[in-house]
């Protein structure tokens, strides 16, 4: 798949739904894991946003507006992204390994302890906090939406 200038090989499907639909992919160029999302442009609204000539896709701009300024870890960085007549396509970066928020806590085979859960809270709350400030407010923090490393001690 080609998206812009770089080439991308999809490595299988992370997950389907209303939202679109999320592959697991491989940028050609250096190797690096990446996260492509497709995503019908039937009833997206698009907006416009300082430094962008053309209206765009809703989520296409917030995810600009989240990740100006410095980076930081705990948001999902847009690699690249490219708008089609009937799609669009965001290129996201891949934490590897991760896992869902919700997965993680449901294989543990324990309650995971008050200092795990304080660093998930902390690192969830700052992320949300950045977005604020950054001009975008989240409307769908969930576990299933919450990356995790399942590497994770959680004892």
């Amino acid at each position: 798949m080609d998206i812009n200038s770089c080439r991308y090989v999809i490595d299988c499907q992370l997950s389907e739904g209303g939202f679109g639909t999320v592959y697991a992919a491989t940028r050609l160029d250096d190797g690096q894991k990446v996260g492509i999302k497709v995503v019908s442009s039937r009833n997206t609204k698009f907006i416009s946003i300082d430094g962008c000539s053309k209206p765009l896709p809703l989520e296409v701009a917030l995810q600009i507006l989240a990740n100006e300024g410095p980076r930081v870890e705990e948001i999902i960085q847009l690699l690249d992204w490219r708008v089609e007549s009937d799609h669009y396509i965001l290129v996201l970066e891949r934490p590897v390994p991760f896992e869902e928020l919700n997965w993680f806590l449901l294989q543990q085979m324990v309650t995971i302890q008050e200092d795990v859960a304080r660093i998930i809270m902390c690192q969830a709350t700052s992320a949300a906090q950045t977005c604020c400030r950054r001009g975008v407010f989240h409307r769908d923090i969930k576990l299933e939406n919450l990356l995790i490393n399942p590497d994770t001690k959680s004892n």
